[in-house]
């Protein structure tokens, strides 16, 4: 019984390697696709991102301070947006992502 033991995990740990191997290998060449050529430097054009002006956007202080107004009105959705605006701004802001996190459960719970 032993001995049929053994082999069956040899078995499962043979399988389990397969599957490893043939299943979850990355890709050895990505597709890329080639490059427009540009002629001259007044043809690139930046359509995803457009400079934003003082007018339209606002500053991390300033979702900051709505976020926490909406939060504490009971807005969690409003707050929710406003915090998120304010992490996209400054990701590395601790304070932001633990208010944040308040905000999506207390979201959750109404």
């Amino acid at each position: 019984m032993s001995k049929f033991l053994a082999a069956l995990w040899v078995i499962i740990i043979v399988g389990a390697a397969f599957v490893s191997i043939h299943f979850f290998k990355p890709d050895t060449q990505p597709e890329n696709e080639p490059l427009p050529e540009i002629e001259t430097i007044n043809e690139i054009v930046v359509t995803e991102n457009p400079i934003a002006t003082a007018e339209t956007e606002k500053s991390f202080s300033q979702y900051i301070a709505a976020a926490d107004d909406y939060f504490s009105k009971g807005y969690f959705k409003d707050a929710v947006d406003n915090y998120q605006n304010a992490a996209i701004i400054n990701p590395k802001s601790s304070e932001t992502l633990v208010k944040l996190g308040e905000a999506l459960l207390k979201n959750n719970q109404t």
